[in-house]
């Protein structure tokens, strides 16, 4: 299997598992990019893509198609 990686609607950035982005709605708290199974709001796990707060990483949240047009900043762990 090949590297994991989404791209951005921009079509030339991509963000990659462990990866960490900034979301301009959320400009203060960081975030690391995931893919896998995960469980956000006490509902079932699900397979995909997800973030995870820097600082608290019991926080997930699902990647929606808004966010890919919020992150304004990709860099490594």
């Amino acid at each position: 299997m090949g590297e994991m990686m989404l791209a951005l609607p921009d079509g030339v950035t991509f963000i990659h598992p462990d990866d960490v982005i900034l979301l301009s709605r959320f400009s203060s708290i960081k975030w690391v990019v995931g893919f896998g199974w995960f469980s956000y709001e006490g509902n079932r796990k699900i397979c995909g893509w997800y973030l995870t707060q820097l600082d608290k990483p019991e926080i997930i949240k699902p990647i929606q198609e808004t966010d890919l047009y919020d992150i304004y900043l990709v860099t490594n762990r």
